[in-house]
């Protein structure tokens, strides 16, 4: 069979050399295109058995599949030298076969997978990913051409091609970067988790941008749980194996690949945002806190935009602040005033964050309780005391108004839609009720508790603002 298959191989390759596109164009050569990568598919399979497979099993395997991509892909060169284009039929056919070797590459992988060679799986994947690419890019090139039957069009549309755009590709990338990583080749990951959260589908992109612009960054994040345990690994990668958030600057954050992708300014932001949430566990570790002032000083330049995201620039500088704190950096702190001055824009102009004004009276309470800590810290002056009563008495007066609210809306209500509260039982390891236990009398031998210590006013305070933490 491989002595067929290498015949008309053969075949092929000296028609393709008179005309690039006579594969895809000719009815004849095209069938014989079909047939003979067919055969380098199975060979492919053949060559990976059931069980326990060896290197060169994974080597010869290999090598077919880049044969057949090999005969079926058309150079850069040779389209460039064409003196007129394709036919959107012809480039239709051409995307096709890309689209059917990436999934060779694809079921390969797979297959080492499930045999336990997840490291020798990484150039399977890679080039699945990257001929899944170019599929594509051929296809919306054959998009731009009118087709010459409305059958085309069709197929152009269909649910493969979504699903290779939207789901294939992406986890491709997303596997690549795992089975790089379990050989050792970090930088190579972390390259390809890159490349797969920029290859986010649209569909996502859009989702999540609309949701960033009400709701907390850490929502936002986990409502897609594939995409969180990703920015998770790439933060992982970053942060302690290629100390790529170091040196305070820029290039190492994930900002500048996503913007040459295309992807949105509010989705680099909220995933900016949500690496210092995975990092905050971790805050006391130096790599930690090093890679946390370079997301926070990367985040203030992407909200520095002139009225656009008010809220979210202050929930960054708030964050900042609760780390000056914590991380005893003064350098860190900047200045509460500008916190206070943007969680006091008026409504009217707030830009993209006009829904996100329902988290103002927690920001502000949050940022008086810091004032209030920080000036207990101190204490460098006789009018500290002053000072800490000024800015608890507002986080007090801020923490009313909250409290207040929902108290408001259910006095608002008829008196008929209100349900009369009844205590519910508590039931004991031994299945009975506390009502019940209640009827055979008191309970004998019963150790009395011990009374809690009481916290003090700073310790208080401190899990307050733990559990108001911007998330």
């Amino acid at each position: 069979m491989e002595g067929l298959v290498k015949l008309r191989e053969d075949i092929l390759q000296r028609r393709k050399k008179d005309d690039p596109y006579v594969l895809y164009a000719d009815r004849d050569c095209e069938d014989l295109l079909c047939g003979t990568l067919d055969g380098l598919f199975l060979l492919s399979k053949l060559a990976l058995p059931e069980g326990r497979i060896d290197p060169a099993a994974t080597k010869q395997a290999y090598s077919y599949l880049q044969r057949a991509i090999s005969l079926a892909r058309i150079s850069q060169d040779a389209k460039t030298s064409m003196v007129s284009a394709p036919s959107s039929d012809v480039q239709f056919r051409y995307a096709e076969t890309l689209r059917s070797t990436s999934a060779a590459f694809h079921n390969a992988a797979a297959k080492l997978i499930n045999s336990g060679k997840e490291a020798a799986s990484a150039s399977f994947w890679r080039n699945a990913a990257q001929i899944g690419q170019d599929a594509l890019t051929c296809r919306d090139e054959a998009s731009k051409v009118a087709p010459t039957d409305g059958q085309s069009s069709a197929k152009m549309d269909s649910e493969a091609w979504i699903l290779l755009r939207e789901k294939h590709v992406p986890s491709r990338l997303e596997l690549s970067g795992y089975a790089l990583a379990r050989s050792g080749e970090r930088k190579a990951a972390y390259d390809a988790f890159v490349q797969a959260l920029c290859a986010t589908p649209s569909s996502t992109l859009d989702k999540l941008v609309s949701a960033s612009a009400s709701q907390p960054v850490r929502s936002v994040i986990q409502s897609e749980p594939k995409l969180a345990t990703l920015l998770e690994k790439l933060t992982s990668l970053a942060t302690y194996d290629l100390f790529l958030l170091r040196d305070g600057g820029s290039e190492g954050t994930l900002r500048r690949p996503l913007e040459q992708a295309g992807i949105p300014m509010e989705f680099i932001g909220v995933a900016l945002e949500y690496q210092v949430l995975i990092l905050d566990p971790v805050i006391h570790k130096e790599d930690a806190a090093i890679a946390v002032r370079t997301l926070l000083r990367e985040l203030k330049d992407i909200y520095s935009g002139a009225g656009e995201y008010p809220i979210r620039r202050a929930r960054v500088l708030l964050r900042t602040l609760e780390y000056a704190y914590s991380l005893d950096d003064p350098n860190l702190a900047g200045s509460p005033m500008v916190i206070t001055g943007l969680l006091g824009t008026q409504a009217s102009i707030l830009g993209k964050d006009s829904q996100l004004s329902i988290f103002v009276p927690q920001y502000t309470l949050s940022l008086e309780i810091l004032l209030t800590l920080q000036a207990h810290r101190r204490q460098d002056s006789e009018d500290s005391t002053t000072i800490i009563l000024q800015h608890a008495t507002k986080a007090i007066k801020t923490l009313r108004g909250i409290i207040t609210q929902p108290s408001e809306v259910n006095q608002s209500q008829p008196e008929s839609n209100k349900k009369p509260s009844i205590p519910a039982k508590v039931a004991k390891p031994n299945g009975r009720s506390t009502a019940a236990k209640a009827k055979t009398g008191p309970v004998r031998n019963q150790k009395p508790s011990k009374t809690p210590k009481k916290s003090t006013a700073v310790e208080g305070l401190t899990n307050a603002m733990a559990k108001l933490k911007v998330e």
